[in-house]
């Protein structure tokens, strides 16, 4: 949401190549933690356990 906040993907000007760089850091962390489940080497509540923690936690400032 802050990488959106910042390239203005919600501004209604019809950029959608901004809502692309948004969402492929999602995808690939999300390919990521399947793989990590599909190759047994962590649980899927480890993978569902960390994205909530990331998706939690705030970088200090």
């Amino acid at each position: 949401m802050y990488l959106a906040g910042k390239l203005g993907v919600f501004d209604r000007q019809g950029h959608s190549w901004k809502l692309f760089l948004v969402v492929l850091p999602i995808l690939g962390a999300t390919f990521v933690g399947i793989t990590r489940v599909d190759d047994y080497w962590h649980h899927w509540t480890d993978v569902c356990a960390g994205a909530a923690i990331g998706e939690l936690t705030v970088a200090p400032k």
